[in-house]
This record gives structure tokens, sequence and C-alpha cells, in this order.
């Protein structure tokens, strides 16, 4: 009889199926560098506007850059960075929103910027921590129990 094997699963040493299903590893990295060029996009606009130097703006890029290439299914510590990253990302730019909507309103195109960037920050950050997740609650299935 041929053996099931779920998707995106990979055997351990043991000769045991470690089921994947809840990588989304690729995904949160190509939402990573979507951030990444909106923030690159948005600094020579905005950047008179912001309360941290340029600089640090660029320096994050580059730090969310990195995660994205280095977050892989092999790597748990790499994960649990990009949910910290992301978690930091989506409260900075959704208290930059809040405070832009509090002074000028919706109409300011400062605020949506920061308001789509928090919103990709959410989802970048529910991805990350469901990948966490699936990695640190192992599903192994021993090769007697396959059958």
């Amino acid at each position: 009889m041929e053996e099931f094997v779920y998707p995106k699963s990979v055997r351990d040493v043991a000769g045991h199926v470690i089921i994947a299903r809840h990588y989304y590893g690729t995904l949160v990295r190509e939402l990573f560098l979507v951030a990444g060029v909106l923030i690159l996009v948005g600094l020579p606009v905005f950047s008179g506007r912001l309360n941290i130097p340029v600089l640090a703006s660029i320096l994050g890029v580059i730090v969310i850059a990195s995660l994205a290439g280095l977050t892989s299914r092999k790597q748990r510590f790499v994960v649990g960075l990009d949910a910290g990253a992301s978690l930091i990302g989506l409260l900075v730019y959704e208290v930059a929103a809040v405070t832009v909507y509090q002074n000028l309103g919706a109409t300011d195109s400062f605020f949506w910027f920061n308001q789509i960037l928090a919103i990709l920050f959410f989802f970048i950050f529910y991805f990350a921590v469901k990948t966490f997740r699936g990695m640190v609650i192992e599903h192994i299935v021993p090769e007697e129990e396959e059958k």
C-alpha cells in the first residue's frame, strides 16, 4: 500500500513524519518585502514628517529585508524574530496613523500611508505567529501510526 505523506511534510532523523501544515514563511517573506518597498517609496515623500531620523527608517527596512531573506522552515528562531519585528512594525505604524488621524483627519495622505503599513504588519504578525505555533507544537506522526 502506498504511504500517505501530508502536504509540506518532512521526515526527521528517526524516520517520523513532521507535518508542517502551518508554515507561512513564504507569505511572511513576501509581505515583509512589500512593506519594505512601501516604506522606501514613502520615505522621500514623508521624510519631513517623521519623528525619527531617516537613517532609522532605512535601517528598519534593512532589518525586515534581512529577516525576509533568513526566514526558513528550518529556523524557528528567525520565525520568532519575524513575529517580533512585525509586532514592532504594527505598533509603530498604527500609533503614527492614530496620531495623524487625531491631528489632521482621514484625508491626510500620511495617515493612509501609516494605516496601510500597520494593516500589512498586522497580517505579517498573524502569519508569523501561526508559523511559529506550528513549529513549536510539532505534529509528529510515528511511522507505525501512518499506516
